[in-house]
């Protein structure tokens, strides 16, 4: 119970920092302060608002730095940092290539696919040189094209990498299930082991020539 929980708390930390638009965190949030239950501590001077800075046990120090490792991405990740969400026109379907959305079996979805009650596993992905925008400089803004598998499901489902160009892999960078996890790679078609309740983002990754 305790394992999953940790978990959990994996899942809605990784799915705060990499939505789209800005994050809003709570301060103690990473530290895993829970103020009791209570939403609403403004008022309260005592051990209901404060924070207690020393992470004393081996999972505090372990959600600490998985929350860090999330930063991490959002921050070095452009295709989370849009300044525009996606306005005027649909967000799914043919002819959409900035963000695509795909099943289990790594086809993209269908509109039967997306009217399924029982449906609880999806992926979704941005495609990191098609983000439409400039920075200060008048700059296209390019980054890694970045893949989220989502599993709300109770048992494992293999999910089947969607197809990459000649001389690219998929490398995972964070997994809610296995946070201990180091880079791996994985080619398209090739199944990834999407545990029950978890999520896992990979990117786009170029392979040397040699390779």
């Amino acid at each position: 119970v305790n394992a999953l929980r940790w978990q959990q708390k994996r899942n809605f930390v990784a799915t705060l920092l990499l939505s789209q638009g800005v994050p809003m965190l709570l301060a103690g949030d990473e530290l895993s302060h829970t103020q009791q239950g209570n939403n609403n501590t403004y008022c309260q001077d005592n051990e209901l608002a404060w924070l207690h800075w020393e992470l004393l046990t081996e999972d505090e120090q372990d959600f600490y730095a998985f929350v860090r490792a999330v930063v991490q991405i959002h921050h070095t990740q452009p295709v989370f940092q849009r300044r525009k969400f996606f306005q005027s026109r649909p967000i799914r379907g043919a002819g959409i290539l900035d963000i695509s959305w795909f099943e289990p079996s790594g086809e993209e979805m269908t509109e039967e696919a997306w009217n399924t009650g029982f449906a609880r596993c999806l992926g979704v992905r941005w495609a990191g040189d098609l983000i439409g925008e400039t920075d200060e400089r008048g700059e296209p803004i390019v980054g890694d094209t970045v893949l989220l598998l989502m599993n709300a499901h109770h048992e494992p489902i293999p999910f089947t990498l969607p197809a990459h160009k000649a001389g690219q892999q998929w490398e995972r960078l964070l997994d809610t299930a296995e946070p201990q996890g180091a880079p791996a790679l994985w080619r398209e078609g090739q199944p990834y082991a999407l545990q029950g309740r978890s999520m896992a983002v990979l990117r786009i990754r170029e392979l040397p020539a040699e390779a």
